[in-house]
């Protein structure tokens, strides 16, 4: 997933179908050769429930060719 980032060790992130239909997001480590799942559902609806207040806009830095928004 280009643009995506694992901060730990900058390795890949990918989307994955699990076994059971649900969609994680795998983010690998230790130099590849093991990795973490988050369900997407999951995450969404953990932020939605909290009323997170994320918004899009929130989450990006500025474009630095556009500038500031």
């Amino acid at each position: 997933m280009n643009r995506v980032r694992e901060y730990g060790e900058g390795s890949n992130v990918e989307l994955w179908r699990l076994a059971n239909g649900r969609v994680a997001i795998r983010a690998y480590n230790e130099c590849g050769s093991n990795y973490t799942e988050i369900d997407l559902i999951d995450l969404v609806q953990w932020l939605e429930a909290n009323d997170s207040g994320l918004r899009h806009e929130d989450l990006l830095p500025a474009d630095p060719v556009a500038g500031p928004s």
